[in-house]
């Protein structure tokens, strides 16, 4: 009962709804600038990708304070409303005083001005003490704060465990509170990226495997596909998962695994950067078990072509292998500049009509990485004279 009497706060429903509008207006704003070019896609991008996470994070708050209403015994939502519209009314007054004294109030503050602050404003608190780890311990405090009011902000309970676990608690309580987000909000990201890495970081890569099969890696948000990648955590995970498997005699199939092309593709280039002993091994049956459902896969093909042209001086016969299989890449996939690399790079002292031919290649193609182009260009110009 506590709890409930906690959350069942009008002027918190007020402040949050306020905060959903601005959200959505900034969001319409800046599809308008965008529209009147007055904004760059890189702005927009990350713009749009913040607006609208805070937005759902707002819309799903406020839906939890209208559960929360609408489950009082006895209560129809409609009184609930009528009480919202009194308590504004009776705040009407002094609010007009107070916005023309002190100006529009900014988004995320209370009705009451400021005086009690909403879960919204705490937690904006609580993201600006997060860059500083020194700060950090202030920053769970304040979600501790955010939890008390709303116990299902999922926001304040990933960011707390996590913060919490990366300042030396323990793994099982990290877990148990993305676990408890997990059925919040199944989709939500940073609590599936921190439960893997808090997983990974404890060794437990079946566990870890499986949280992360939950996070769609194409639509994960920029701050999290970031966190992927600076810690390599799907290739990591998928390789730790399975390399038993994938040391043992056979060649087991992606079904076999658990695993998609592209996590297989990760694991695979994961392995290759590590210290296991069959590391080859291991990475070069992943990029046979792609091609076995894709079997013009660029990377696979590439890939598998580089570590077996790479292992010539100790099996020579495995050089024709290698350019068997990359000019295979090439002529299903003419235009990747991946696949012209690893080519040219291969032939370049064997066949270097061919190599500076891919290089002039690469070189056509629109949207090149700029440092690719960079590099590439000081190769043509100091093999192909």
């Amino acid at each position: 009962m506590t709890s409930t009497r906690r959350r069942l706060d009008p002027d918190a429903l007020a402040a949050l709804e306020e905060e959903r509008d601005f959200l959505l207006r900034s969001l319409d704003d800046l599809e308008a600038e965008r529209s009147a070019g007055d904004i760059d896609e890189a702005d927009y991008d990350g713009l749009k990708d913040d607006y609208t996470r805070r937005a759902a994070e707002v819309i799903r708050s406020v839906e939890s304070q209208e559960a929360s209403f609408a489950s009082i015994p006895g209560v129809q939502w409609r009184q609930v409303v009528s009480w919202i519209v009194g308590l504004a009314i009776l705040g009407g007054l002094s609010g007009v005083l107070i916005a023309r004294s002190s100006g529009a109030r900014t988004a995320g503050e209370s009705i009451s001005g400021g005086v009690r602050s909403s879960t919204v404003s705490l937690v904006n608190q609580a993201r600006s003490l997060q860059a500083d780890r020194e700060t950090w311990p202030a920053a769970i405090e304040i979600y501790e704060d955010v939890i008390n009011q709303d116990p299902s902000n999922v926001e304040a309970l990933s960011y707390g465990a996590w913060l919490t676990n990366r300042l030396g608690g323990a793994a099982d309580e990290a877990a148990d509170a993305f676990r408890e987000v997990a059925l919040l909000d199944p989709a939500y990201p940073d609590a599936i990226v921190f439960h893997t890495i808090v997983l990974a970081d404890d060794g437990r890569w079946a566990e870890a495997a499986e949280v992360l099969n939950t996070l769609d890696l194409d639509d994960a948000p920029g701050q999290v596909q970031a966190i992927l990648g600076e810690r390599g955590i799907v290739g990591e995970v998928y390789a730790e998962a399975n390399y038993e498997l994938l040391a043992a005699n056979g060649e087991p199939e992606l079904t076999e695994l658990g695993l998609d092309a592209d996590r297989a593709l990760a694991a695979a280039g994961w392995l290759i950067e590590s210290d296991r002993p069959l590391r080859s091994v291991a990475a070069l049956k992943l990029y046979r078990a792609v091609l076995v459902v894709d079997p013009d896969n660029p990377a696979a093909l590439s890939r598998e072509a580089w570590i077996l042209f790479s292992s010539r001086a100790q099996a020579p016969e495995l050089e024709a292998r290698a350019i068997e299989l990359i000019d295979r890449a090439v002529d299903a996939n003419p235009d990747d500049p991946e696949v012209l690399l690893t080519r040219a790079s291969m032939l370049l002292e064997s066949d270097p009509e061919t190599a500076c031919g891919d290089f002039a290649q690469l070189l056509g193609i629109d949207g090149l990485d700029d440092l690719l182009r960079e590099r590439v260009t000081d190769l043509s110009d100091n093999q192909c004279r």
